[in-house]
């Protein structure tokens, strides 16, 4: 029993400490870069003027930021959504007074939640994939300068982007590549007049019926997840690796005096793997645009969007776009690396306990024959 329970709390202080090391990274990957903007002040109405492209779609419906200093154990900067009262959403603008807004960001923020202001961002060319979930791609207005049109298919585009703020921010990419203006339906705030009523119109809902912009996503964000991918192998395998070696302790552990030495070679090499788990963390970047937005888990999210991705890049490498085919090669070339890590370094710590049960078993037989020599009974 004494054992069991030895074990048993050995096993629980490695998980505790791997997933504290774990989530105290996690936390760092969630993190939002993002990029702010000061109102443009009107004296006609005394209030600040930002761009519709500041809303953010939330689980309330749109909402708007701003960021702030938090304090204490909540130090550090942080977004707030404001009150739906603090502003005003009209066809042009959104209407609001205070120092700064979120306009664009790697990913949603969350109220109350850590982000890393980006104030000079870098320059770099990228390639961008615009993919719908309707039948066909929305009809699109003019692109911004430097952003052409390399391949495209009824629902995807692959576009060309020069030198592009980086990080990667998918509602710049779609105010760079805009949806064409349609005119609003404005029938539910309309009299008996068929005039509208322009004080009642609930323009968030009218933002909310507008043609639906198509999801955007990097190549070059794509790659760098990629490149991360040998690092995660190492990751998994070293997790794995200290299970196995611990079923091959707690087997070992059954005559403890005999296997003493194998079981402090196993200790040691799991105390080496957990040591080089938080320097392996910490050499692992996710880029944040292509992480879901609230758990680092939802194995649903990547299946969704990383299907969509290689689904358009298959469909452009087959057009003979040679972006697409590299980075298709490049994803299958870390993929098949990364699965190789894993696989080596458990196979090693399987070989290891195989190795140390079997000659733990021949030592076993050579003392019961050496006490059977001496006239003694075999313990």
């Amino acid at each position: 029993m004494k054992r069991v329970i030895l074990c048993v709390s050995v096993l629980v202080f490695w998980i505790l400490t791997f997933s504290t090391i774990f989530s105290l990274r996690v936390e760092q990957w969630m993190i939002p870069s993002v990029t702010t903007l000061e109102p443009e002040f009107s004296f006609a109405d005394n209030k600040g003027h930002v761009p519709l492209d500041c809303l953010f779609e939330t689980e309330t419906g749109n909402s708007i930021f701003t960021i702030y200093e938090g304090t204490m154990w909540e130090a550090g900067t942080r977004a707030r959504a404001l009150l739906p009262a603090d502003y005003t959403v009209t066809p042009e603008d959104v209407q609001l007074i205070c120092d700064s807004v979120i306009n664009y960001a790697t990913k949603t923020p969350r109220s109350d939640e850590p982000v890393n202001v980006v104030l000079i961002p870098e320059r770099q060319e990228d390639r961008w994939l615009a993919v719908t979930k309707d039948e066909s791609l929305p009809e699109l207005g003019e692109f911004a300068t430097g952003v052409s049109i390399e391949e495209q298919t009824e629902r995807e585009l692959l576009l060309y982007v020069e030198k592009v703020p980086q990080p990667f921010m998918e509602k710049r990419a779609q105010s760079m590549v805009p949806v064409a203006g349609t005119e609003d339906d404005l029938t539910p705030w309309t009299d008996n007049t068929g005039e509208v009523d322009w004080e009642s119109v609930d323009w968030e809902a009218v933002e909310a019926e507008r043609p639906e912009a198509p999801s955007f996503y990097s190549l070059i964000d794509l790659e760098n997840w990629m490149e991360q991918m040998p690092k995660i192998g190492l990751l998994v395998g070293s997790v794995l690796a200290s299970l196995f070696l611990w079923v091959g302790s707690f087997v070992l552990s059954k005559e403890c005096r005999k296997n003493r030495r194998y079981l402090l070679v196993n200790g040691l090499l799991m105390l080496i793997l957990l040591g080089a788990l938080p320097i392996l963390l910490h050499y692992i970047d996710l880029p944040s645009s292509l992480l879901p937005g609230t758990h680092i888990v939802d194995f649903g999210y990547y299946a969704r969007e990383f299907g969509d991705v290689f689904g358009a890049l298959n469909r452009f490498a087959a057009q003979g776009s040679q972006a697409a085919d590299g980075a298709i090669h490049q994803a299958s070339t870390m993929l098949w690396r990364s699965v190789g890590l894993a696989a080596v370094i458990i196979i090693i710590a399987i070989g290891i306990c195989v190795a140390e049960i079997i000659f733990s078993r021949k030592g076993s037989v050579h003392y019961m024959v050496k006490d059977e020599q001496n006239g003694n009974k075999p313990s």
